[in-house]
C-alpha cells in the first residue's frame, strides 16, 4: 500500500507580492468569529495549559499556514498530494484491490464502468522498486472558455497541451495511489488519463451516492465536466530497490 501525506502545497507560483497586513487582519477576523463558535467546545483550563506548554499556539500556526497554502491553490485549480512512498511493483488492478480492505467495503460497492477490464488495467505496466516523494498535482480545466462542447478529440489535445505545459508526466498509479489513503475523490472528484497501443483509457474517482465511484473506461467520454480534476506526476521521486 502506498503512503501518502494530506493535500501539501509546493512552490507552484513565485510569491510577487506579499500577503498585506489588511488581507492578514481579514483573516484574523474570521479565524476569531470561528473560534467565538466553537469556544463552548473547550474548557477554560485545557486551553491555558495547551498556551502556556506552546502546543496550541504552534499547531494553530501550523494549520493556518497549511489552510492558507491549500487556499491559494485551489483558487488558481491546483492541487497537490504528496505521495511518501509508492510500491511501483504494484499494478492498478492491485491499487484498486486495495480499495476494499482500506475502506472496508465490499467490491461490489464500487461503481465500476462497464470495462473494468484486465485488458485496459494491463495496458500500464508494473514497474519495480519504492518510489519515494512523488507529487501528485490535479488541475483543472475552464472548459467554459471554449464555445461549445468539446469533442474528444478535441479534449485529447487540450489535455496533452495541457499535460506538457505544466510539466506533468501521466501516471495513473500515482493517481490512484492518491485517492488510496482517504477518500480524496469524494470531495475532488479527479481522473487520470493515459494512452497505450494508440487508444486513450481513463480511470475517474468522484462521489456517488456518498460513496466513492471508481470508473474504468476507454476514450475520454465523461471527463468534459466543470469540476473533474486531472491528475498528474509533476516530480519524480527516489526509487529504492
Amino acid at each position: 500500500m502506498s503512503k501518502s501525506s494530506t493535500p501539501s502545497p509546493t512552490a507552484l507560483s513565485k510569491l510577487v507580492n506579499p500577503m498585506t497586513n489588511g488581507q492578514i487582519e481579514k483573516l484574523l477576523c474570521h479565524i476569531r468569529s470561528a473560534l467565538r463558535k466553537s469556544g463552548p467546545e473547550f474548557s477554560k483550563e485545557g486551553v491555558q495549559l495547551a498556551l502556556m506548554r506552546g502546543i496550541l499556539n504552534t499547531r494553530v500556526a501550523a494549520a493556518v499556514k497549511a489552510a492558507v497554502h491549500q487556499a491559494l491553490n485551489e483558487s488558481i485549480n491546483i492541487i497537490d498530494c504528496i505521495l511518501c512512498e509508492l510500491d511501483r511493483s504494484r499494478t492498478l488492478l492491485d491499487i484498486l484491490n486495495g480499495f476494499e480492505k482500506r475502506f472496508e467495503k465490499r467490491l461490489g460497492d464500487y461503481h465500476f464502468g462497464t470495462l473494468v477490464e484486465n485488458s485496459i488495467l494491463t495496458t500500464i505496466p508494473p514497474g519495480s522498486g519504492v518510489e519515494q516523494g512523488i507529487i501528485v498535482e490535479f488541475f483543472q480545466l475552464n472548459l467554459n472558455e471554449y464555445p461549445h462542447s468539446l469533442s474528444a478529440d478535441e479534449l485529447k489535445k487540450i489535455l496533452s497541451r495541457e499535460y506538457k505545459l505544466r510539466g506533468l508526466k501521466i501516471d495513473p498509479c500515482a493517481v490512484a495511489a492518491a485517492n488510496e489513503d482517504k477518500p480524496f475523490g469524494l470531495v475532488y472528484p479527479n481522473c487520470a488519463v493515459w494512452e497505450a497501443g494508440g487508444e486513450w483509457h481513463h480511470i475517474t474517482f468522484k462521489s456517488f451516492n456518498y460513496r466513492l465511484a471508481v470508473c474504468v473506461s476507454e476514450g475520454v467520454g465523461g471527463l468534459q465536466e466543470n469540476n473533474m480534476w486531472f491528475g498528474g506526476v509533476r516530480k519524480r521521486g527516489k526509487i529504492t530497490e
